[in-house]
């Protein structure tokens, strides 16, 4: 028989196992046999159906998708607060007094903050340092600032929101610098064998340097003294031709500043002709013992004439006085008698060792010139002591506002002088001046 197909249903298996038992029986084993068939063939078992027929699974369909969960409403977004900000840089700044500066100012704000903001900066100390605010700067005024510490808030408010922003400033000593020089002189109009006294005047902030170099051009025919305290004297010789003279004075520590002053050299004076000795009388005895000393009724000497020489020639170009500035002057001529009263009262003063224009009796000059034969109806008097020459003791005389005075005093026309040496005496030199206009 052909091989069974393969069943794997057990229905199949059962049918095979009865017809096995009935082939068994026909070969035998005490049983009837069972009558022929016609004819003999081969016995095939027919495929049977299954009794219970199994259907074939299909096959599986997918699962369907999840449904999507139900979402929540969305909550709704809040709007942004305003915000506002305010940023200055840097927070500390140091600055020179006199000077300026400007500090970059940040101000931030959100589309939520509406409308305008107002700034202001206050300073504290509130005197001296000046705070402005504007276009994005801060802006630092130190001009008139002293040395020290301040402190600067900005302020910023706008929206309902205030804020601020704080800067420290330093203000230092302004540094040393020089502005500018000036220069100015006693005289300007100059006679050959006279001179001037110059005065330079350095100018600028902080701790500078006022000291300053002179020049003189040309330097032919004077000479240009340096003194302390931007002072300086130029002496025009005797010799020097007419014209004019520049002289310079330049800042030590800033050579770009310099003051010139041009000064005018004229024609020597003519000299002043010796006075002619005119008789001097007898003094009358002053009240009290006040002596006359036989040697002063002498004639003028050389120093006191060179003194009415220095006085004529200051009186000629004007002098300042202190304060008071005076124009020139006629020149004084010499009177004999008012050069007696001056010379005894130079001689009296070293040789009883004071220094006064009244003598220890109470005697004054008013009294002195009029014992010694002067009619007067103005009058005055210069002392000085102690200087050996002609030249320094008038150019003291000019420096002493009260004896300036004297000298330029234009109600005088007379002069009289005297100079005495007295040995062992305190000063040594004693010089007088006795001004005078006769009545």
């Amino acid at each position: 028989m052909p091989p069974l197909p393969p069943h794997t249903s057990k229905p199949a298996l059962a049918l095979g196992a009865l017809l096995l038992t009935a082939l068994l029986g026909a070969c035998g084993g005490g049983q009837t046999p069972a009558p022929p068939t016609t004819p003999s063939t081969p016995v095939v078992a027919p495929d049977l159906a299954p009794s219970n027929p199994v259907t074939p699974a299909p096959a599986p369909s997918p699962e369907p998708a999840p449904a999507p969960a139900p979402q929540p409403n969305p909550a709704p977004i809040p709007a942004p607060a305003p915000e506002l900000g305010l940023v200055l840089a840097p927070s500390a700044l140091t600055l020179a007094s006199g000077s300026s500066a400007q500090v970059p100012l940040t101000l931030t704000r959100n589309a939520a903050l509406t409308g305008e903001i107002a700034l202001s900066a206050s300073v504290s100390p509130s005197t001296g340092l000046g705070a402005q605010v504007g276009d994005g700067q801060l802006r630092l005024d130190a001009r008139t600032a002293a040395p020290g510490s301040y402190e600067v808030v900005v302020r910023a408010v706008g929206g309902g929101l205030s804020r601020q922003a704080t800067l420290t400033v330093r203000v230092t000593p302004p540094p040393a610098q020089v502005s500018g020089v000036t220069l100015r002189a006693s005289a300007t109009t100059l006679a050959a064998g006279e001179l001037t006294d110059l005065f330079a005047q350095v100018s600028g902030s902080g701790e500078y340097n006022s000291a300053v170099t002179w020049q003189l051009s040309p330097a032919d025919g004077a000479t240009l003294t340096p003194g302390p305290g931007g002072a300086a004297r130029l002496t025009v010789s005797a010799q020097a031709p007419a014209g004019s003279l520049t002289v310079t004075a330049t800042s030590v520590q800033d050579p770009s500043r310099s003051a010139q002053l041009v000064l005018t050299v004229r024609p020597a004076p003519a000299p002043v002709p010796a006075p002619t000795p005119t008789p001097v009388p007898t003094p009358t005895p002053a009240p009290g013992g006040y002596p006359w000393y036989t040697d002063s009724a002498r004639a003028a000497g050389p120093e006191e004439l060179e003194v009415l020489r220095l006085t004529n020639e200051v009186r000629a170009r004007g002098a300042t006085c202190g304060s008071a500035a005076y124009p020139p002057a006629p020149a004084l001529t010499w009177n004999d008698r008012l050069a007696h009263a001056a010379r005894n009262h130079s001689l009296d003063l070293g040789r009883r060792a004071y220094f006064d224009h009244i003598s220890p009796e109470g005697v004054g000059f008013s009294e002195r010139i009029t014992r010694a034969g002067y009619v007067w109806r103005t009058a005055g008097e210069n002392i000085a002591a102690g200087y050996a020459t002609a030249q320094t003791v008038v150019e003291n005389w000019v420096r002493s506002p009260g004896h300036c005075a004297n000298l330029m005093n234009p109600a005088f026309t007379e002069l009289g002088v005297g100079a005495a040496q007295v040995a062992g005496s305190p000063y040594r030199t004693y010089w007088t001046q006795n001004f005078g206009a006769p009545r």
